[in-house]
């Protein structure tokens, strides 16, 4: 059995598996970095109902549009790689499922962070703000276009994130 013609032409292309890689990695480093640990550190400081109660929203509510998020992106992914050897653009639906879809995905952060480690993210609710601008145009790049532009925006997300909140990864013993 073979694979599908179009994706056999996305894997010859060269650059498509970096670009794909690197938008998964910021994806995963958004969550495991700095979320993770300080969610378990928060919660372990909570007892009884409370604990409960903010474990269950935070990972009911949060979680929600952060899965929801990523399966909207894989979508956006997918439509990369049916185009990733034409010169066509992304399209409008494809284009919009892979910055909605990363949009989704850090307004859970927000949720979760909010909820949780009762902060607010002005780097992440500005990175929305950044998508959402991309999304009026991003129908009308090429794929690779599409995925490098918002890859490009999530890792300056990460390396800003990572010279930030450098003293909390200590803290927290992620370093």
């Amino acid at each position: 059995m073979s694979a599908p013609r179009d994706t056999r032409s996305a894997c010859r292309s060269g650059s498509w598996p970096g670009r794909g890689v690197g938008f998964a990695i910021c994806l995963w480093w958004l969550y495991f970095d700095l979320v993770a640990p300080a969610t378990e550190r928060r919660i372990a400081e909570l007892a009884g109902a409370r604990r409960v109660r903010v474990a269950l929203e935070a990972y009911v509510y949060g979680h929600f549009p952060l899965i929801a998020g990523i399966v909207m992106a894989a979508v956006g992914v997918d439509g990369t790689l049916r185009l990733a050897d034409t010169p066509e653009p992304i399209g409008t639906f494809y284009g919009l499922c892979l910055a909605g879809g990363v949009i989704l995905h850090l307004a859970g952060h927000l949720i979760f962070d909010r909820r949780v480690l009762r902060a607010r993210n002005i780097a992440r609710s500005s990175t929305i703000l950044v998508l959402a601008a991309l999304s009026s145009v991003i129908g009308l790049l090429s794929a690779l276009a599409a995925l490098a532009s918002v890859t490009a925006v999530l890792a300056a997300l990460v390396v800003f994130e990572r010279v930030r909140f450098a003293d909390l990864r200590q803290q927290y013993g992620s370093e």
